[in-house]
């Protein structure tokens, strides 16, 4: 692929060219590849993709790369004796290699004195990703003083999405209105070593994917891809195999290491797929909603000691904006429904906690056909949970541990209710106390069988809660 920055083919083109670039054979290349973040680049993420090398890179990679002493002595050696017209004897060993030094080839800019003196340096401060830029379908990651780290070209033929992220590294896109959105773009240390990872959902503007999600480790080199992507039926008609991804790193366990929730779905299309992945991306469990995922997040809902995922979503076939919890150790299933076009048989009841459906109110129905979750913020410390609705605004306290669940109804609810009523396009006047009656009245909790005005768990947990002698039942 044709670099987007100067015009032209890849400098280096095959391990060959690599190997003769840096005066090695090409399994040592290889070595280093795997050894010492070499930064060798492929298009596609297949292992047997072909392979492509940025000069500049590589320069960058032999300042940066090559304090140690092991590495600079092995490197030294390979192109010393790479450059040797005659296989020295033992004893002229330490003199040839000390004369080949000196002849070696101007490396892309990087002289031989300068890979010489590696030998006795340490390494430099390290440069770590820190933020991010796009040019057309590459993607450039930068460190925190905006310089140039590694780039990744991706498959895509229009340009990347943006903004991916906004600016540097925040966990929410907030776009101009105040509206937020899960990210395609984050920069996490998602093992706790110390080094942050990249993790990258590679979409263009017209919402085509390319690979799934990626996972990169701070010099660029790719660790792992995950594809949700597979056709699934819901109700008559099957849904495609092209996933448009965002997602959050969540610490669930505290220990330091984050697991990655993927949410994903058809484009276009309302069923959406949260998967669980640990930090080298392996499939921990998964979870089918009818309808999008707008918001997630990790909290300790019912008081056990142990955080749930919750996320904020909402029900194409309820046309209401509802909150899922799942334990992160036993998630699996589908949402429940009672419409065959929403249903899919093959995936199973939903192992819920709880899910929770929020009335509708006289400003959704005026202004939409559906009405979602905005976003979710967590008090962990008095267990209450605050849901933001759209297009609303309206907000529902969730107090756990007093088994409150309340509306608030601001300022701004009051205006634009105040507003559509004066336009016709909602009947009643404003009314406080009725609403707010109405609204905390109409929430629904599934018990795993029905609906119900009761807060409660799913049979599922209630069941599973049960036969286990000695835990300690939740408040709720």
């Amino acid at each position: 692929m044709a670099s987007k920055d100067s015009g032209s083919p890849p400098d280096l083109q095959s391990w060959k060219e690599i190997a003769s670039y840096l005066g090695c054979d090409e399994r040592t290349c290889q070595r280093w590849e795997k050894e010492f973040d070499l930064p060798v680049r492929r298009l596609g993420a297949g292992p047997r993709s072909r392979v492509f090398a940025r000069k500049r890179e590589i320069d960058a990679w032999l300042e940066s790369r090559l304090g140690t002493s092991s590495l600079s002595a092995e490197i030294a050696g390979a192109i010393s004796k790479s450059h040797s017209h005659a296989r020295p004897s033992q004893t002229q060993t330490s003199s040839l290699k000390s004369k080949s030094l000196l002849r070696l080839p101007v490396v892309g800019g990087v002289l031989a004195v300068a890979a010489t003196a590696l030998l006795f340096l340490g390494f430099p401060e390290k440069r770590l990703p820190a933020d991010y830029r796009v040019e057309e379908t590459v993607l450039v990651m930068l460190d925190a003083e905006g310089r140039d780290l590694w780039r990744y070209e991706t498959t895509l033929i229009d340009p990347l999405t943006t903004p991916l992220l906004g600016p540097k590294s925040n966990s929410r896109i907030i776009d101009k209105e105040g509206m937020q959105s899960l990210p395609r773009l984050l920069i996490r240390d998602l093992t706790g070593d110390g080094r942050p990872e990249v993790l990258f959902y590679p979409t263009d503007d017209s919402g085509r994917p390319a690979g799934g999600l990626l996972c990169f480790n701070a010099r660029g080199r790719l660790l792992w891809t995950f594809d949700p992507g597979r056709p699934v039926t819901f109700g008559s008609q099957t849904y495609g195999s092209e996933y448009y991804g965002r997602f959050a790193s969540l610490d669930l366990d505290g220990d330091g290491r984050h697991k990655i929730l993927l949410i994903s779905n058809p484009r276009g299309f309302f069923p959406t797929v949260a998967s669980l992945l640990d930090a080298e991306g392996r499939l921990l469990g998964e979870y089918w909603n009818s309808g999008h995922i707008q918001d997630i997040g990790a909290f300790d809902i019912d008081g056990d000691g142990r955080n749930e995922i919750i996320m904020g979503a909402m029900n194409n076939e309820y046309r209401e904006a509802v909150l899922i919890a799942l334990d992160p150790e036993d998630m699996g299933g589908a949402s429940p429904q009672q419409n065959p076009h929403y249903t899919n048989l093959e995936l199973g009841p939903g192992k819920e906690k709880y899910y929770v459906r929020f009335p509708r109110n006289a400003i959704d129905d005026a202004l939409t056909r559906i009405s979602a979750v905005q976003f979710l913020m967590i008090q962990p410390a008095d267990r209450i949970l605050i849901v933001t609705l759209e297009p609303s605004t309206i907000q529902y306290n969730l107090n756990f541990g007093s088994n409150n669940f309340s509306p608030r109804i601001s300022h701004g609810f009051e205006i634009t209710y105040s507003d559509l009523f004066k336009q016709g396009r909602i009947a009643e006047p404003f009314d406080r106390e009725a609403l707010r009656s109405k609204l905390g009245e109409d929430i629904f909790w599934w018990d795993g069988e029905n609906w119900s005005r009761e807060p409660t768990l799913t049979k599922y947990w209630r069941e599973k809660q049960a036969s286990r002698p000695g835990v300690r039942q939740p408040e709720i």
